[in-house]
């Protein structure tokens, strides 16, 4: 997909979320501005970046995050409702990963996440230090690492 595919996305994004009444000035204001930051970060992520949507295993990652996104928030939703308690505690996970890309996008989706939240990245290590409202970190320890092993095939493992 070229730059111009990209500014022409960024312009419909910007359409769809920019406070106007008029679309086809501010779809014209989105091209004008998307083309050229498209143009700009064309190179930002290399050839790994963008090919990474071509494996299977990138929607199957989507798709277990969403449904761990889901179950989440009406996980907490349960408990603010009924209970109000939390038993948060703070846990060390270390990664296999170690593309940066793939760290980023796994502390992201950490952070999305309902009751946890990414709150630093040792890099000597390659630790991440997650702060988790559930106190049975058990859980959310064995999902980070699944997430880190599927990451770990998408940007680092093979073309399948």
């Amino acid at each position: 997909m070229s730059f111009l595919s990209y500014g022409l996305s960024l312009a419909v994004v910007w359409t769809m979320i920019a406070p106007s009444g008029n679309l086809p000035a501010t779809f014209i204001g989105g091209l004008i501005i998307g083309v050229p930051v498209a143009y700009l970060f064309r190179d930002f992520f290399g050839l790994s970046g963008f090919t990474v949507l071509r494996k299977p295993l990138t929607y199957v990652f989507g798709i277990k995050f969403g449904v761990s996104l889901i179950a989440s928030n009406l996980s907490m939703a349960e408990r603010i409702i009924l209970s109000g308690e939390t038993d948060a505690s703070v846990m060390e996970v270390e990664l296999g990963v170690q593309n940066p890309t793939a760290i980023a996008v796994l502390a992201n989706c950490i952070t999305l996440t309902p009751g946890t939240l990414t709150m630093d990245h040792l890099e000597q290590e390659n630790l991440l230090i997650v702060h988790c409202l559930d106190g049975d970190t058990g859980e959310a320890r064995k999902e980070i690492l699944e997430w880190d092993r599927m990451l770990q095939k998408i940007f680092e493992g093979d073309n399948r």
